[in-house]
C-alpha cells in the first residue's frame, strides 16, 4: 500500500526537504513556511519535532486488528481522553450526536458497531502522513470508501474522525 508523506508546506508549491538527519526508522525532515524543521514519521526527538508512529506499520496493525475484531488492540493506540467523531456513531449511539468522548465510550461504540456489522472487514487503499496526523484511506465491507483521520499527541491518537464518501 502506498504511503504518501505530506509536509506541512502543502500550500508552498516548492516545499524544501532538508539535507538534515534521517533516523533509522525513516523520519524525514521538512522545513515549514516558518523555517522550522518538522519530522514526519517516527521521530528521533530532535529539538521539538513532532513524532508520530510509522504510518505504514500503524495502518497495517490497525487494519489487521479491525479485521479480526480486536477492539482492545485498536484502542491500545488511543489516549484515555480521545475524542472521536463519525457519522456512523450517530446511527450506532444516537445520544452521542456523532461525537464519542473518552476511551471507554469509544470501546462501547465500537463494540456496538461490531455487533451491528459482524462482517466488518477493511482493505487499505492508501495511507497519508502529516506532521501530527495519519489518514488511512480504506474500503469497508460494504465497498464504501472511508478516511480515518487520526491526530496524534506523541505515539497515541488524541483525536480521530471517520469520514465517508457519499
Amino acid at each position: 500500500m502506498p504511503v504518501l508523506a505530506i509536509p506541512q508546506t502543502l500550500i508552498d508549491p516548492t516545499p524544501k526537504r532538508t539535507n538534515g538527519p534521517q533516523s533509522a526508522s525513516g523520519t524525514d525532515h521538512f522545513v515549514d513556511l516558518g523555517g522550522n524543521s518538522v519530522a514526519v514519521g517516527r521521530g528521533d526527538g530532535l529539538h521539538g519535532c513532532m513524532t508520530i508512529p510509522d504510518a505504514e506499520v500503524f495502518s497495517d496493525e490497525w487494519c489487521q486488528a479491525w479485521n479480526r475484531g480486536d477492539i482492545e488492540a485498536v484502542l491500545a493506540h488511543f489516549h484515555d481522553d480521545v475524542v472521536f467523531t463519525s457519522p456512523l456513531a450517530v446511527r450506532v449511539v444516537p445520544e452521542s450526536g456523532g461525537v464519542v468522548r473518552g476511551k471507554e465510550a469509544l470501546r462501547r461504540y465500537w463494540a456496538a458497531a461490531l455487533a451491528a456489522f459482524p462482517d466488518l472487514h477493511f482493505e487499505i487503499v492508501a495511507t497519508y502522513v502529516g506532521t501530527r496526523a495519519i489518514v488511512i484511506n480504506y474500503r469497508n465491507h460494504l465497498g464504501g470508501l472511508v478516511n480515518e483521520v487520526l491526530i496524534f499527541d506523541g505515539e497515541l491518537v488524541r483525536e480521530g474522525h471517520g469520514t465517508y464518501l457519499d
